[in-house]
């Protein structure tokens, strides 16, 4: 009862009316059809968004939209993004393992303090 007198107050008692009377098969066809439609109408919508940003871009002087989103997206940018931490020790028994002392220790590091040695002594020199 209550959902019929909201659709009535909606004008659409007549179409839910309707929509039940529908098979799956042309439930699933009308479904189809109005995907279709929304995808038509959002990128009717996108295109005219993008011609008022166009029009509004060129009003403030710029040359094109690029332009803009180029100085908002750069400081966005993180001048370290990428880079990768030197590493700062090195394993006595195997020269291959390093360690930039960022993150988690490895195990030999964990090893070499449970021994009672001093971090110092596992430090690279530079090279």
């Amino acid at each position: 009862m209550a959902k019929e007198k909201k659709a009535e107050d909606r004008g659409g008692a007549d179409v839910l009316v309707g929509l039940a009377a529908l098979s799956l098969d042309e439930l699933k066809n009308l479904h189809a059809e109005i995907d279709t439609l929304l995808k038509k109408r959002q990128q009717m919508q996108r295109k005219e968004l993008y011609d008022q940003m166009i029009v509004m871009v060129k009003s403030a002087g710029f040359n094109s939209l690029d332009e803009v989103l180029t100085v908002q997206n750069a400081r966005r940018v993180r001048s370290d993004k990428g880079v990768k931490t030197l590493p700062r020790y090195r394993n006595p028994a195997d020269a291959q393992q390093t360690w930039s002392g960022r993150g988690r220790r490895p195990q030999w590091i964990a090893d070499h303090l449970a021994a009672g040695k001093p971090l110092q002594a596992l430090e690279m020199a530079d090279e």
